[in-house]
């Protein structure tokens, strides 16, 4: 399989305040805070290239819906044009390099 031949794109759900906490920024936020990030839930929605398994787009929203895929698949084509023109994107060859 040849880079950007098959991409996925999945979409899962992830826990604000866990991500907070993890960065180190738990400590700055009052307990009420703390306790409003409990209950805040995200969604993100990305899009992966199979054979590199380089990330060509993402998006993180607090809904699930049809705008995120499609936001997401925008992002991906405009990812696939700049890295098939080697000047704008990755040096000649890389690629090729990554394929096999």
């Amino acid at each position: 399989m040849r880079p950007l031949q098959h991409v996925q794109i999945d979409e899962w759900s992830i826990q604000l305040h866990t991500i907070v906490n993890d960065l180190g920024l738990g400590g700055v936020l009052t307990d009420q805070e703390r306790l409003a990030l409990k209950n805040e839930r995200l969604k993100i929605c990305a899009a992966i290239d199979v054979a590199t398994r380089c990330v060509l787009g993402f998006r993180i929203s607090n809904r699930s819906d049809a705008a995120n895929a499609i936001a997401v698949l925008a992002m991906t084509e405009r990812t696939r044009r700049r890295l098939r023109n080697p000047p704008d994107a990755c040096p000649t060859g890389r690629w090729q390099a990554l394929s096999g």
